[in-house]
């Protein structure tokens, strides 16, 4: 029985472990995975309507993705900021993924916060575990074209210039830049 029990608590234990590898493996230049997403308040958001092959070259235009939840403290801060670079740079998609909060709470934490942005509801996690989101902030930024040109976890005051050079540089040129994989201390 004891050995029966080892052996199943050492394969969870692998198992957990190369699932974690397989979810975090996600890098600048991969094809940033597409998912189907309700919106807090309604309607539904398709990332393969807004970039891609899929969509008409001059309907495309990147993305912002920040993954949040409601008691982080970072995110609180990364938030207004994109809000801000939203207003200043028209041409990119920006968009709040809460990661698996009840919308009652959500909903009473966005009025709170005043905040504006799109908030998509990854209600039971199976997006953030897609985009390797194992804490929040998490910050992606995607080409038009579905590729990953930004990925980092993880929210300083310190980011606000790459993240805004990273995002107006996207937006600019269409194409995908290869910038470096950033995570915040």
């Amino acid at each position: 029985m004891l050995k029966t029990l080892s052996g199943l608590l050492l394969g969870l234990i692998i198992g957990t472990t190369l699932y974690a590898q397989d979810t975090t493996a996600l890098k600048n230049g991969d094809q940033a995975p597409s998912f189907f997403l309700r919106q807090l308040g309604g309607g539904d958001v398709f990332l393969s309507r807004i970039v891609g092959q899929k969509v008409r070259a001059d309907q495309r235009c990147p993305v912002v993705l920040s993954f949040f939840t409601t008691g982080c403290i970072p995110c609180r801060e990364e938030i207004p900021f994109l809000e801000a670079l939203r207003d200043s740079i028209p041409g990119v998609r920006f968009m709040l993924i809460n990661v698996k909060e009840p919308d009652e709470l959500v909903s009473a934490f966005v009025r709170k916060m005043n905040y504006r942005l799109p908030v998509l509801m990854d209600r039971h996690g199976l997006i953030s575990q897609r985009y390797g989101v194992s804490a929040t902030p998490v910050l992606v930024v995607i080409d038009r074209e579905g590729r990953i040109v930004w990925y980092k976890k993880g929210f300083s005051p310190q980011d606000k210039t790459d993240i805004r050079t990273v995002i107006v540089e996207t937006e600019a040129t269409g194409r995908h830049q290869q910038v470096p994989h950033r995570t915040s201390p």
